[in-house]
């Protein structure tokens, strides 16, 4: 395994960018979009918009068929820069101006509410239908404990941007951000519910963070007009870097423990499948600056950025040919069909996803031996479909449990 920061180039894969397995869909907008939000395989949205001549405002595309077709809403209020939704019916969506909306029908409807700042709204996340918090420029910080009726302001200790915050409870929280002209990182930290936020050193800007669990995070950003993504085994009190890019990154989000994916300048997409011991390119097919990523499951994801780009995988983004649907790629599964248990063998490490027909994860497992035995007396009889994610490429197979 690899240690240490290393710059990953990713020009050099610029000439294979026509077998990528990312594809461009069709957003019927030219509009930047910022944020991308999935609440299951079928359903999602894509927030964005611009201002001045010829921008209509805030942009919502929403989508109930895997991005195939998408719907444009206004939302009537400035741009919007991130989403998060708590349930599959109540979402939330902040931007520019102090913007804040939220919906209670599943996007159907969205309702602006009253931030009490003209800040921009970078990032929103709450840990149930009521208790969510907002960050912003100039260090704000706003927290809801009633669904958003009412926002409060809690003191950061930072005049610096925020640009995303993730909380792993009530109580543990991040947010990160920095200033961009004199390249000021900010890291911050709360174990009571934003009461209080201490400031971890850190001199990188970054613009993205995310948990695998209440100690392993990851943040994504900008060291001097190249990439960078550092990470937390401690719940964020210690921060290493992982790896530098060619340039910077924006978004970053993990559908598993130790599968992530992070998006950036010059369509950048880079990949992990070891929790970001090494990270790999993979084509995006665009120069576009991409802002957000995002999985409703482990190997269907989506990318949004600049000019209306949407960008959609089927297959964890691995270029065509590489070890996917191939009769003998190495994945043996047996006994099939099975009743109780499975055994897979393979050549390599990795992670382990059981799903459904419909794509819904039902499984995960790590692969660390050549064999490994896999309990699946708890699921319904039926066809389910193994894919193994590895350093290079995705392994896929099928099996019967009777």
């Amino acid at each position: 395994m690899k240690k240490g920061i290393f710059l990953l180039v990713l020009s050099v894969l610029t000439g294979i960018s026509s077998f990528s397995q990312w594809v461009t869909l069709s957003s019927g907008t030219g509009y930047p979009l910022n944020s991308v939000y999935f609440t299951n395989a079928s359903d999602g949205f894509v927030f964005g918009g611009a201002v001045g001549p010829g921008g209509g405002g805030g942009i919502i595309l929403r989508t109930n068929n895997g991005g195939t077709d998408w719907t444009t809403q206004w939302s009537g209020v400035s741009p919007l820069l991130s989403a998060y939704f708590p349930t599959v019916t109540i979402g939330y969506a902040v931007g520019w101006s102090g913007a804040i909306l939220k919906t209670i029908d599943g996007g159907t409807n969205w309702t602006p509410q009253s931030s009490g700042t003209p800040n921009f709204l970078p990032s929103v996340y709450f840990i149930d239908t009521n208790t969510g918090w907002t960050v912003g420029d100039g260090g704000t910080i706003l927290k809801t404990i009633d669904g958003g009726t009412n926002w409060t302001p809690q003191t950061s200790g930072t005049p610096y941007m925020l640009r995303s915050i993730y909380f792993t409870d009530a109580n543990n929280g991040i947010a990160v951000g920095g200033d961009y002209l004199s390249q000021v990182g900010v890291i911050l930290k709360t174990t009571n519910g934003g009461a209080t936020w201490t400031t971890i050193s850190n001199n990188y800007m970054l613009y993205s963070v995310f948990f695998t669990d209440p100690l392993t995070g990851y943040a994504a950003g900008n060291n001097n007009g190249l990439g960078l993504i550092v990470k937390t085994t401690d719940g964020g009190t210690n921060w290493t870097p992982l790896i530098v890019t060619s340039a910077p990154l924006k978004g970053i989000y993990f559908p598993a423990a130790n599968v992530g994916y992070a998006v950036g300048d010059a369509g950048t997409i880079i990949f992990t499948t070891d929790a970001g011991e090494n990270w790999n390119a993979q084509p995006s097919g665009t120069s576009e600056y991409l802002w957000s990523v995002f999985f409703p499951v482990v190997d269907t994801g989506y990318v949004v950025g600049t000019s209306g780009t949407i960008l959609k995988t089927n297959n964890g983004g691995f270029p065509v040919g590489i070890n996917e649907n191939k009769p003998n790629n190495g994945l043996i599964i047996t006994p099939n069909p099975s009743t109780d248990k499975i055994t897979i063998e393979t050549q390599v490490e990795g992670s382990l996803f059981v799903l459904n027909l419909n794509g819904q994860q039902i499984l995960q497992q790590e692969l660390t031996e050549p064999t490994t035995a896999v309990d699946v007396s708890g699921l319904k009889s039926g066809v389910y479909v193994v894919r193994v994610f590895g350093e290079k490429g995705v392994q896929v197979g099928k099996f019967i449990k009777q």
